[in-house]
């Protein structure tokens, strides 16, 4: 998958090991990423704010903030909705 925006793109990969949990791996253009082990149902929740996000256009939700330099563990720290734009 390419999430595109503006003209950066961000490589999402999601890979499921065997007997292992997914990974999502998200890189950027200038070659740094971010990932980390997700659970069975993530792959679906990750497509869909894919789907959503691109479809709809929405800026600064969960992939444009990996775009731009948001580690992926950052979301799940206690405290950070509150850093959080609302379109994420």
């Amino acid at each position: 998958m390419l999430f595109k925006s503006n003209s950066d793109s961000l490589a999402i990969r999601i890979t499921k090991g065997r007997n292992a949990p997914a990974v999502l791996t998200c890189t950027r253009p200038d070659g740094t990423s971010t990932w980390v082990k997700v659970g069975d149902y993530f792959p679906t929740h990750d497509m869909t704010h894919f789907v959503v996000e691109t479809t709809l256009q929405i800026p600064n939700a969960f992939y444009s903030l990996v775009l731009d330099g948001w580690d992926i563990t950052a979301f799940a720290v206690k405290g950070s909705s509150k850093r959080v734009p609302p379109q994420a």
